[in-house]
């Protein structure tokens, strides 16, 4: 598959990656149509070797199908449309646990992943 990669500062390539298998839990969803936002231009300008983002898919708000279910995934089936609801949030927290992942209180930030 085609993603593209964030390869230096402000320099970003399409390149052939691996199709990832989903994990137990997760889902596989094939894009249809991704944007680059604010926060992707951003973390382009520090997207440099030694950068926490040099090397990442860039494009975090996309919409697609459901293309395969890892382990355990229920009520979704292969082919179903999805949207990716992309929140960097720790999973954890209380806020996170009670399903408000926008309000993280370990959230990441466009300067660094999430702990």
């Amino acid at each position: 598959m085609r993603a593209l990669k964030l390869v230096d500062a402000n320099r970003l390539e399409l390149r052939d990656v691996p199709v990832p298998e989903p994990g137990p839990g997760r889902v596989r969803v094939r894009i249809a149509g991704a944007g680059i936002c604010h926060s992707d231009v951003t973390i382009m300008a520090v997207g440099a070797a030694g950068s926490p983002f040099h090397g990442i898919t860039l494009g975090h708000e996309g919409a697609g199908y459901v293309d395969a279910l890892g382990a355990g995934v229920t009520g979704l089936t292969e082919g179903q449309p999805a949207i990716i609801d992309l929140m960097w949030a720790c999973g954890h927290c209380r806020q996170c646990v009670g399903g408000r992942s926008n309000a993280c209180q370990t959230n990441g930030t466009r300067w660094m992943f999430p702990t």
